[in-house]
């Protein structure tokens, strides 16, 4: 009996110790295989990478909103307008100039092997205090005509065909008008009150 009784002991000492082992693998987490066995209560590693992806792409699209709104904001201060369009303090402050007229033209492009015709009519401006001018653009009409003739038939339709190359052949036809006129006298601007090309 008393061999019974250590045996019993034994037994109760041995499933006491394996139940405390078994506390002890809860408390540490180490219980999930059991737990996931039993009722398929634990996450898997499958539910790690899902949540893994699913972060990563939330991540990604805060980044590309943030991104999308900046470039936006970006571009549309690019596209306001400063304000309402206002001539230069130069030209305000100028009274306006007087208008001389040269006549229409017409005159073929250089181009080699399309040619086009230049049909112009152009107007100089000057200084309403300038009374010699006048007098002297008049004496000077046909010689200032063949100037402006060879400076516009030496240009291509790829010279003449935007208003920003137009606007460079004006500023061509003032500087070289200019020294063709007598000293003190002056044309202060040049204007194409037609210009078209065919």
């Amino acid at each position: 009996m008393v061999d019974e009784e250590k045996e019993e002991k034994e037994k109760k000492d041995v499933k006491e110790e394996e139940e405390v082992e078994e506390n002890e693998e809860s408390a540490e987490g180490g219980g999930d295989d059991k737990k996931a066995k039993a009722g398929g209560r634990g996450l898997g590693p499958g539910v790690f990478k899902i949540l893994k992806i699913v972060g990563m792409a939330l991540g990604l699209i805060t980044i590309t909103v943030v991104v999308a709104y900046v470039v936006a904001t970006m571009k549309t201060k690019d596209l306001q307008a400063p304000g309402p369009r206002t001539f230069d303090d130069e030209l305000q402050a100028k009274p306006p100039l007087l208008p001389w007229t040269m006549g229409e033209m017409i005159i073929n492009t250089a181009d080699e092997e399309e040619t086009h015709i230049i049909k112009v009519d152009i107007v100089f401006g000057y200084s309403p205090e300038d009374n010699r001018t006048m007098t002297d653009l008049n004496s000077r009409k046909f010689q200032l005509r063949d100037v402006t003739r060879g400076i516009i038939g030496s240009k291509k339709f790829s010279d003449v065909n935007t208003t920003f190359k137009q606007d460079l052949l004006k500023k061509e036809i003032l500087k070289k008008i200019n020294p063709v006129l007598s000293p003190g006298c002056k044309v202060d601007d040049v204007w194409f009150n037609d210009l078209s090309v065919h």
